[in-house]
């Protein structure tokens, strides 16, 4: 996502971290994921993270990413599979922490 592109060719992962202190508090957030081609939109979850959904920080990094992706490419949100491979919450996350990582996302091995 930090390129623009005409296609999704290959699968690439990406990763969306926020580790900001403000004053006596903190957001942290870290979530991989694999983005690759699908017919229609799939969200895979291999986390098993249950806090992480209860508490919402999927939904808005997920929504997060997808406003990200539909801005920076020509790549059609609704026709890619969205693999969440790992997510790094603490006692200091929040959902603005989770939007903001989905908002930041790029390729690691770019």
């Amino acid at each position: 996502m930090a390129q623009h592109r005409s296609a999704l060719d290959a699968k690439i992962s990406v990763t969306g971290m926020r580790d900001r202190h403000l004053g006596p508090r903190s957001e942290r957030a870290s979530v991989s994921v694999s983005v690759e081609a699908a017919e229609r939109f799939e969200l895979v979850n291999l986390t098993g993270d249950i806090a992480a959904e209860r508490e919402g920080y999927i939904d808005r990094f997920v929504q997060a990413l997808l406003n990200h992706i539909a801005a920076a490419s020509s790549v059609s949100p609704s026709k890619i599979r969205l693999t969440i491979e790992s997510i790094e919450h603490d006692f200091e996350s929040s959902l603005m922490a989770f939007q903001r990582a989905g908002g930041r996302c790029g390729p690691e091995d770019n």
